[in-house]
């Protein structure tokens, strides 16, 4: 397995309510995106297109799986709503990671995050 190229898995968040209709057009939104992204100068990692996650089952699921899988070195979420209904929907707290964070307080807000949640989840 140390052999296996790495992936980052590109993830679209959607909601039911859309319809099968709206769900398909997000799809291949969302593999076209996939594709751009992929086909970038630099882009090392294989970018893996997975199909749309519907339900807080289903993030939470996939979230695992790329856990799970060793060759994963990262996920990129995708919402075609809001990113924030993501976040809702699997029930976690977005880190939104840029060129100004750096690793202390990086791990300052993991650290109070993770201290909320905890508080919140005994109310």
């Amino acid at each position: 397995m140390a052999n296996e190229p790495a992936e980052i898995w590109f993830l679209t968040g959607s909601e039911s309510l859309y319809g099968e209709e709206v769900l398909e057009q997000v799809a291949t939104q969302s593999r076209e995106v996939c594709q751009r992204l992929a086909g970038g100068p630099g882009v090392h990692p294989r970018l893996v297109w997975k199909p749309v996650l519907t339900t807080a089952d289903a993030i939470r699921r996939t979230c695992l799986d790329a856990t799970a899988d060793d060759r994963v070195v990262g996920v990129v979420a995708w919402m075609h709503t809001a990113l924030a209904d993501f976040a809702d929907m699997s029930g976690v707290e977005l880190l939104m990671i840029d060129a100004a964070t750096d690793y202390r307080s990086f791990v300052n807000h993991l650290r109070w995050n993770s201290g909320y949640h905890r508080l919140a989840q005994r109310l």
